[in-house]
């Protein structure tokens, strides 16, 4: 029996991912890391948004204020918020800008409201905070689904 290595497992994929229809959503399906798992499918879960790039989740502002909302139910800060006009990033603040911790969501609410009613049209993102022990809550990465008895 031929003995098999690192490498062609790594063929084996590319060779999967290849025959899939959207090979980018399986890469970043695949690599994805727990933070991005938790982001993805925890807290956007329902939410329109646009990848820009790495870790770059783009929302229109009544999905973003949403995304506040749930930040702060679930314990998770925002470093830096960046306001997009036009797919360019118009501006950039921080929670050290207003004086808060990244876990004190009020800076983030105070900085969207404030480039909101300035430019109703401007679309948000924001670089996330998500703290190892929030991570290690395993049962909010379940979904939860309605028993039959329910409906």
């Amino acid at each position: 029996m031929a003995k098999v290595g690192f490498c062609d497992y790594i063929f084996f994929f590319k060779d999967v991912i290849e025959s899939v229809v959207n090979p980018t959503f399986v890469v970043q399906f695949i690599f994805m890391t727990p933070q991005e798992q938790f982001l993805t499918e925890i807290l956007f879960a329902d939410l329109d948004y646009e990848v820009k790039g790495e870790g770059i989740y783009v929302f229109k502002a009544l999905d973003f204020k949403e995304l506040i909302v749930r930040c702060g139910n679930n314990g998770v800060g925002a470093y830096k918020m960046l306001v997009w006009k036009d797919d360019e990033v118009l501006r950039i603040t921080t929670h050290d800008d207003f004086n808060k911790k990244a876990t004190d969501v009020r800076w983030l609410k105070t900085a969207f409201y404030k480039f909101f009613y300035e430019d109703k049209t401007c679309n948000f993102s924001a670089e996330f905070k998500i703290s190892e022990k929030l991570l290690e809550r395993k049962e909010m990465f379940v979904p939860k689904v309605k028993d039959e008895e329910e409906e």
